[in-house]
């Protein structure tokens, strides 16, 4: 009982074997194993839905007592809800403690989820029970957990800020002499649910106590800390592997199997965040050996994707062409990635390489490929010589005889060319095109089709065309085709299409309508974005309103106000001297608000870490204690069966 991993197991395999519901009550089962297999196992069908599917229904019989406890001991903890629940349950008398405790956790748990959580820091931190079992603080820790994790929509749910801080301070007091006891489901979701900062102190508080941790177990922790962007911590976890391992042949197991190096290659990935701290790929890349990895065509490719995505193209193609000194063949991830970083340089150095992946792509039948070589023709068109477009058409005609099916976005990169050829050929075009699309739509008899328009992209792409065009009527319509659908197959506008069309009231000098368009987006809850506040203050710099610059200059990001375009939109402000101070005016509004945001944080901090302690509970006056009595001091007695009297009125008349 007190190894996690097989208490989970035998809960399961309780459940499993039920062969019709069953209705337990409690206080028949003698035994605390049985009580805590059979109190947990009906508890799981909440924190794992899909035991759901698979067991009988297993329902516990909570004593009316129990309820009456229960009621005494929330007395008075709207306010703050740890401090009165371990001043409560300091309160009540030790022989009732000790009988009641798993009880009383059971109810919490099934029907007061929220309140669980400072219950066990009571049952952790209060009076000491000389019946406790650890087992069952950890496996009710491990319930907490899973709810805060599924985010079950229902009264009462747990609150998951508060669940580190509670679990830590539990852990310290009570778990960490038993390295086994927690099991490997609640260090996971621990890993899920942690913030970075929470996350960081939850690994060093399980490493310093040497709790058990399973492979499995620290990749998530692993995969956890490489998507916050914590690289070093992310490290740690699978150096930490490696010194667990009980020989060289273990050693050598461990780290070659397929989920290490998927950590490996998130790790590797995550480090590179919009181009940004390229630098890193190398530092991590050279610690890899001493873990004992070997590259595979997984990790290659993402440091060619690192590169590509930082520009650094030479590096890319010279880690391509090592690929067949270290005898590893590229696959189908290698092109693409290699492509799509030729597309977005636009240097028409690559065509002889975009024209072999167009020959890999039919070979191997990879629609995806297919499709970067389409959209590489699509950015390169305006330079592109003939004998290329009639490769285009060439390669198009393999791909239909090997019958590769387009995913959308292919069809989308052919539409978006149509769209374009359109809008050259008159204003009429884009118009009868959009009504033609719409009709397709509607016939529901192309399923490439309605696949593509249930997402925005393509309709934003229409809007753009009648914006440019100012066909602001036709642009109307289409954004109220997307509002007035009730169903999935038309979507909802998102941010950018209201970013689109504020700009274009923008560009036309219709101040009034751009504002308007804003204040519909905000009124639909959709959330400006970086794109949003760029668009205001372009606008209002074209129209010459400083205040309005000012007002808004303070979201724009540091990276974005130094991008040229904006800069050059700004030297078209008339009144310099003004425009300076209602930037400098931003810029300190901006200040203040960041400095009030992290002094919340670190009051919110110091909140959540901030646990109560018993004796300055009891030293305090908040809870006025019943009277001495002959047997015990400041207790509240156990509730009788036939006292009518109601437990809140009891607790405050002592």
């Amino acid at each position: 009982m007190r190894q996690g991993r097989y208490r989970s197991l035998v809960r399961r395999i309780y459940a499993l074997r039920r062969s019709r519901p069953t209705l337990v009550d409690l206080e028949t089962v003698q035994s605390p194993i049985l009580r805590n297999i059979i109190g947990f196992s009906a508890l799981d069908r909440k924190a794992f839905p899909d035991r759901r599917k698979k067991a009988h229904p297993i329902t516990i019989k909570h004593n009316p007592r129990v309820e009456a406890w229960a009621d005494i001991l929330l007395h008075g903890v709207e306010s703050d809800k740890g401090d009165k629940v371990l001043q409560n349950w300091a309160a009540f008398a030790e022989e009732d403690r000790n009988t009641w405790w798993d009880h009383l956790l059971f109810y919490f748990l099934a029907k007061r989820p929220d309140m669980a959580l400072p219950f066990v820091y009571a049952l952790a931190h209060g009076p000491e029970i000389t019946t406790m079992r650890p087992e069952f603080l950890a496996d009710a820790l491990e319930h907490i957990a899973r709810l805060c994790l599924i985010g079950a929509k229902r009264p009462h749910a747990p609150e998951a800020t508060d669940f580190v801080p509670i679990f830590s301070s539990v852990f310290r007091k009570t778990l960490a002499r038993y390295p086994s006891i927690c099991s490997q489901n609640l260090l996971w979701t621990l890993s899920r649910i942690s913030t970075p900062d929470d996350l960081e102190h939850v690994f060093n508080l399980l490493i310093e106590s040497k709790a058990y941790m399973g492979f499995d177990t620290v990749l998530h922790f692993a995969n956890a800390f490489s998507a916050s962007g914590n690289a070093q911590h992310a490290l740690r976890c699978l150096h930490r592997i490696t010194e667990v391992a009980s020989s060289k042949s273990a050693w050598a197991t461990m780290v070659n199997r397929r989920r290490f190096k998927w950590s490996c290659a998130l790790l590797l990935r995550k480090s590179v965040r919009n181009g940004k701290n390229y630098h890193l790929t190398n530092d991590i890349v050279a610690k890899f050996p001493d873990l004992g990895v070997k590259f595979d065509i997984t990790l290659y490719n993402v440091i060619m994707h690192n590169a590509m995505e930082a520009g650094d193209y030479k590096t890319a193609f010279q880690v391509y062409s090592l690929l067949g000194e270290n005898g590893v063949e590229p696959d189908k991830y290698t092109y693409s990635i290699l492509l799509h970083g030729c597309t977005m340089t636009k240097l028409a150095m690559f065509d002889d390489f975009a024209e072999h992946c167009a020959k890999v792509a039919v070979e191997l039948k990879d629609p995806w490929l297919a499709t970067e070589y389409l959209f590489y023709l699509y950015i390169r068109r305006q330079e592109m010589a003939p004998e290329q477009a009639q490769t285009a058409a060439t390669v198009g005609g393999e791909a239909d005889a090997a019958r590769m099916s387009p995913p959308p976005a292919a069809l989308f990169i052919m539409l978006q060319g149509k769209i374009k050829s359109a809008f050259g050929s008159g204003h009429t075009h884009v118009a009868k095109l959009y009504l033609y699309f719409v009709r397709l739509i509607k016939d529901q008899n192309h399923p490439l089709l309605n696949e593509l328009a249930k997402e925005p992209i393509i309709w934003n792409a229409f809007l753009v065309a009648f914006c440019r065009q100012q066909q602001f009527h036709q642009a109307s319509d289409l954004i109220k085709t997307m509002t007035d659908s009730k169903d999935d197959s038309i979507p909802q506008p998102n941010v950018y299409t209201w970013n689109i069309f504020m700009r274009a009231f923008f560009q036309t000098k219709q101040v009034r309508a751009a504002e308007r368009v804003f204040d519909i987006m905000k009124s639909r809850g959709i959330e400006p974005n970086q794109d949003t506040y760029e668009v205001l203050v372009k606008g209002y710099a074209k129209a010459q309103h400083i205040e309005k610059i000012g007002e808004f200059m303070g979201h724009v990001s540091e990276e974005k106000q130094l991008d040229p375009k904006l800069l050059r939109t700004l030297m078209n402000i008339h009144d310099r001297e003004r425009l300076m101070r209602a930037l400098d005016e931003s810029r300190m509004a901006k200040e203040r608000e960041e400095k009030q945001k992290r002094e919340a944080e670190k009051l919110e901090r110091e909140r959540r870490w901030n646990l109560p302690q018993l004796g300055s509970l009891l030293s305090g006056t908040r809870l006025a204690l019943p009277k001495a009595s002959s047997k015990a001091t400041s207790k509240v007695k156990a509730p009788k069966d036939d006292d009518s009297a109601p437990p809140v009125r009891r607790v405050a008349e002592g």
